[in-house]
């Protein structure tokens, strides 16, 4: 038992630097990812709202020209 004891121990003990370190680089990704996911879903927003314009829609798609009938 005490063998084992020692072995918890030291798996546990780790330099705080590299803690402190593996802390801040996490740190540093969540924030990247929410900046990331915030960008993102303002561009969705920003686009859908510019392809319920005609004059947008007609140069950003080209779908029309490649239906059968075009929708009026």
């Amino acid at each position: 038992m005490d063998s084992n004891r020692n072995k918890i121990q030291t798996v546990s003990n780790k330099p705080a630097g590299s803690r402190k370190r593996l802390l801040a680089f996490s740190d540093r990704v969540a924030g990247g990812l929410r900046i990331a996911v915030i960008v993102l879903l303002t561009a969705v927003f920003v686009i859908q709202i510019l392809l319920q314009n005609d004059t947008f829609r007609q140069w950003a798609t080209h779908v029309e020209r490649w239906e059968g009938d075009s929708f009026q």
